[in-house]
């Protein structure tokens, strides 16, 4: 996945894109799991709202080296997730 660590927009969208020849997925680790992509297909692309605040890990649940991290600033009715 590239970039592996990217600061988001309190309230927007990232969209996860799959430019390989294999399915991947962009999964939000534990403990909380808040958000998955699901499956995304070779060429596809899928979004996540990114509707709290804090650094959380993903990864692929397929290829668990590839991981990274999404930064996303505290707002106003954001939730705040510690890990």
């Amino acid at each position: 996945m590239t970039p592996t660590s990217f600061v988001s927009t309190p309230g927007g969208t990232v969209t996860f894109g799959n430019s390989g020849l294999v399915t991947h997925t962009a999964t939000q680790d534990a403990p909380f799991k808040l958000w998955n992509t699901g499956d995304i297909a070779p060429l596809g692309v899928q979004g996540v709202n990114m509707n709290w605040s804090g650094t959380l890990g993903f990864h692929c649940k397929y290829h668990p080296d590839m991981k990274g991290k999404i930064r996303t600033p505290m707002q106003t009715g954001a939730s705040p997730v510690l890990l």
